[in-house]
């Protein structure tokens, strides 16, 4: 992790083990450095952090080349998270995310990952990896294929989006999840804020894509944007 010391490492960790064992080592070391930003799909509160770790540290463990020297990396700066790994390139270049067809290095151990749900099936990573890269940070990761394969995924939120209280999240995510909806008045007197204060958080959630305010300003309900909307 380079942040403060751009020469050396502000954290580091050296990972000499099994696959099974690297994989919650190097999750947990991620999500140490990197925050967690609020997100709802189809009402449920998802954490679009957790999936971009998931398909980036299978993807290191699953389709490294095992015979190459070069060391398997995971290197997190203050804007973006970048992982280099030994390949086997059958293609030099940055790939299409939308479009381009992975081909299996490492079946066996993709399949053993699949079995156990740390992997998706074949595809489905940068598919994953594409959507909330978009929804954490308002940018597109880049995939480079070559002898070292990189994964560049920007950390810096859109500028055009609104950080948003910790406890409003929590708030809007559970009452959305038991009752579909929420309401200001519910913010307010839950968080003890007064009504134009709730008002502006909820809002932000709307300018965000997070939230959709129903019906007129007495009676208005805020639901979640669903992943088709």
């Amino acid at each position: 992790m380079r942040i403060n010391n751009l020469d050396r490492y502000d954290d580091r960790i050296t990972v000499k083990c099994n696959l099974i064992r690297a994989y919650p080592i190097l999750q947990d070391f991620c999500k140490k450095h990197m925050d967690d930003r609020f997100y709802l799909e189809n009402g449920q509160a998802v954490s679009p952090r957790d999936i971009i770790i998931r398909e980036l540290i299978s993807n290191t463990l699953i389709h490294r080349e095992y015979l190459s020297a070069f060391p398997a990396k995971v290197i997190i700066s203050r804007n973006e998270i970048v992982t280099e790994n030994g390949s086997k390139a059958i293609y030099e270049g940055p790939l299409d995310l939308a479009s381009f067809s992975p081909m299996p290095k490492n079946p066996l151990i993709a399949n053993f990952f699949n079995s156990i749900g740390r992997a998706d099936e074949l595809g489905s990573g940068s598919k994953n990896l594409l959507k909330y890269v978009r929804i954490y940070s308002g940018e597109e990761p880049s995939l480079i294929e070559g002898n070292v394969f990189r994964a560049r995924v920007p950390l810096v939120r859109n500028s055009k989006s609104f950080e948003i209280d910790p406890l409003v999240s929590d708030f809007v995510s559970n009452a959305i999840n038991k009752k579909g909806y929420v309401t200001t008045v519910e913010v307010r007197d839950a968080l003890g804020i007064d009504h134009k204060a709730a008002q502006r958080e909820l809002l932000k959630l709307v300018s965000n894509g997070v939230l959709l305010a129903k019906g007129n300003t007495r009676a208005r309900k805020y639901i979640a944007v669903s992943k088709d909307q």
